[in-house]
């Protein structure tokens, strides 16, 4: 201060000491490594240790793209993945913040936070670096045999190991059996089962550590057979696949047996040769081929089946464990003498022939037959009757008997035995069927 009437100057001072905003502030977290679909927690430290308050005091955390917000502590705004907490005033002293995500990508993913005041306008950070690892589970499933017969057993082997940095928890495994085809007989592990599908249980799978387990089957029916199994975790819905299959071969035992209706019949005859084809399983049989041969002396006259074609093989397209198919052959014995009927079978899942056979003998049947007249001597322009007697002899029927009668010169036709017919001086009778010991009597009027 100055003035006119005294020039020495007078003062006096005051002293503000401003002083600097001083905080730290650093973040960590509980893990450093964990799988996917797991729970982190990250702590954000903050030591503000000036003597003075800060104002408008705004710690601002963002989640990287590898996690999900689950929780935080104190009043916070979130807004996506980004997490602030606004402070009034913040005077000296410690305090912390917590986060809680959820892991739902792999990868290196680096968690910052960062904080700001009125008082202070640089950015004071700190930051935390969590992996997210795989989960990483290898799946062998093997087989003991890759082929086995109908009714054989099989062995699948499944081995899991976990060949990744983190633990599996809550593994489940399913494998997948067609179990129309197969029947499980033993196993070292306990499943449920749903459908075609046997879902195991295995709980945690440490890192380097390996289950294993076998499952005994035996086979049903034929035909090539893929055995999958699916591993899934906690950390991981697609954990491990892997497959094997097994050729499951056919096995059909077919019987043959040939039979025939008489084993003796009289020349001219039909005979019915029967063929009964049975699969004894266990297996389909299909394209069944059934070939007979008829010897010399016997002559292909029908058969039951009406698409039958003598000469050629006979397919059945199916037959069944333990179904037959049965079906005539009937032929004409034109000659006299023993005769072989064989039949040769074969099927697509065995070319081993099986045959059979069955024998008819045929033979003359003995007819005899006697005529005489009512009299021996007659005048001209006189009727004679006369009488055949025809008798079979044999122990067999004679079937399709023909009687004719051949009118002598010096006489001529005047009646006889219903059911004749008559071609020029011949006269006829057709039977069907003379019993054996039975006999036919007919007559014939001649002038």
């Amino acid at each position: 201060a100055s003035c006119n009437e005294n020039a020495t100057l007078i003062g006096d001072n005051a002293t503000v000491d401003v002083l600097p905003v001083n905080a730290s502030i650093n973040k960590k977290a509980n893990v450093t490594l964990i799988g996917n679909n797991t729970q982190v927690k990250f702590t954000i430290s903050v030591n503000y240790t000036s003597d003075v308050n800060a104002t408008n005091v705004t710690i601002r955390d963002v989640l990287p793209d590898g996690f999900a917000f689950v929780n935080a502590t104190g009043v916070y705004i979130r807004n996506g993945q980004e997490i602030e907490w606004h402070f009034d005033t913040l005077t000296k002293g410690y305090f912390e913040l917590e986060i809680v995500a959820k892991s739902n990508a792999t990868g290196v993913w680096n968690n910052t936070v960062t904080a700001s005041c009125n008082e202070n306008s640089t950015i004071i950070c700190g930051n935390a670096t969590v992996e997210v690892a795989p989960v990483n589970i290898t799946v062998i499933k093997d087989v003991d045999a890759k082929s086995i017969d109908v009714l054989g057993l099989v062995n699948f082997t499944i081995t899991l190991t976990n060949v990744g940095k983190v633990d599996a928890t809550n593994v489940t495994f399913t494998d997948i059996m067609d179990l129309s085809a197969f029947e499980i007989k033993g196993r070292n592990g306990t499943f449920t089962r749903n459908g075609n599908e046997l879902l195991f249980n295995v709980g945690s799978l440490k890192v380097g550590e390996t289950y294993k387990i076998w499952i005994q089957a035996k086979a049903l029916t034929n035909g090539t057979f893929t055995n999958v199994v699916n591993v899934t975790s906690f950390e991981n819905k697609t954990a491990g696949y892997d497959n094997v299959s097994v050729e499951v071969i056919p096995i059909v035992n077919l019987t043959v047996v040939k039979t025939v209706n008489v084993k003796k019949i009289g020349l001219n005859n039909l005979v019915v040769f029967t063929i009964n084809v049975t699969n004894k399983g266990p297996s389909n049989a299909t394209n069944v081929e059934i070939h007979d041969v008829l010897p010399i002396g016997l002559e292909y006259y029908d058969s039951s089946e009406s698409n039958y074609v003598y000469g050629e093989e006979f397919i059945v397209p199916l037959l069944l464990p333990g179904k037959s198919f049965v079906f005539d052959i009937i032929a004409l014995a034109y000659e006299v003498g023993n005769f072989t009927n064989e039949v040769y079978v074969t099927c697509a899942q065995n070319d081993t022939v099986k045959e059979a056979n069955a024998s008819v003998e045929v033979v003359v049947v003995n007819v005899t037959a006697v005529k005489y007249p009512d009299n021996a001597i007659v005048g001209n322009n006189s009727l004679v009757n006369f009488t055949i007697e025809v008798t079979n002899e044999d122990v067999l029927n004679a079937t399709y008997l023909f009687i004719y009668d051949m009118i002598p010169g010096g006489f001529e036709f005047v009646n006889a035995t219903e059911g004749y017919y008559k071609e020029g001086n011949m006269v006829f009778w057709e039977f069907e069927r003379l019993s054996n010991g039975s006999s036919i009597k007919l007559w014939i009027v001649l002038k």
